[in-house]
């Protein structure tokens, strides 16, 4: 019975240590491409800016109010473009963690939302940069445009409102990563424990206290429903009852 207990033991260590490896390595390429976008944020937002139908070449209708804000803003796209560049490579790490403990139609499932939230959600997020969030702005104007009234626009709004929805889908994509992964691996077996709900209050919470103040009236609300949204989906995963039970007899037997 003793040397079962440390072959349990021995095994949860060395997934600590597994884990603590992913965070590490993440950790570094998250610092690497900070400073790699560094360099390259002044001329992406010249060209973003470019893509918006409302300067047409001229910029006298952008302003910059804040510079202080306007400086906090191009900190705040570098952290958000190195986590997102950064999240193919969480991934790998990921599914290399999970898959020895799952059965094979739940890697599958995970493969899949792996795939979906940290590759096509930033290819969801570079089309509204370059497409969505101009074309808004195009019907926005085009329904405000008078002849008699001039229009001026804060370029650091500008910012924040496309800022405001790629974070928004940065923390859902985690939501959904986090959740999935404590189904699969027996931690939210009925889906009510209160881990569950401590990460739909952390990510909630995350949402209400950083999205940009441009989303006033609607913090609450977008930030309720993305997330229970994701837990929604996290609950599409095929988990196999009584799971904690069958990878501890499996380590038993090791």
């Amino acid at each position: 019975m003793e040397s079962e207990i440390n072959i349990d033991k021995t095994s949860y260590s060395d997934h600590i240590i597994d884990l603590y490896n992913i965070i590490r390595k993440s950790s570094i390429f998250f610092a690497a491409f900070c400073v790699i976008w560094s360099f390259q944020i002044s001329d992406m937002m010249t060209l973003w800016i470019e893509i918006i139908p409302i300067s047409d070449g001229n910029y006298e209708n952008l302003a910059i109010y804040g510079p202080y804000e306007w400086l906090s803003l191009r900190w705040s796209l570098i952290l958000l473009l190195s986590l997102v560049t950064t999240l193919p490579l969480l991934s790998i790490y990921i599914y290399r963690f999970s898959r020895l403990g799952l059965y094979s139609n739940e890697r599958t499932w995970f493969m899949l939302v792996l795939v979906f939230c940290t590759t096509i959600v930033p290819l969801i997020i570079i089309f509204l940069w370059i497409y969505g969030i101009p074309v808004v702005f195009e019907l926005s104007e085009s329904s405000l445009n008078s002849d008699s009234i001039g229009i001026r626009y804060d370029a650091a709004a500008l910012f924040s409102i496309a800022l405001g929805i790629t974070w928004i889908l940065v923390i859902w994509a985690f939501t959904i990563i986090i959740l999935g992964l404590a189904r699969l691996l027996g931690i939210l077996e009925t889906g009510e424990t209160r881990f569950r709900y401590r990460i739909l209050a952390i990510s909630i919470g995350t949402l209400i206290l950083t999205i940009p103040s441009e989303y006033d009236g609607l913090r609450i609300i977008l930030s309720v429903v993305s997330i229970l949204s994701a837990d929604k989906i996290s609950q599409m995963i095929p988990v196999i009852k009584n799971k904690q039970e069958i990878t501890y007899n499996k380590y038993i037997n090791l």
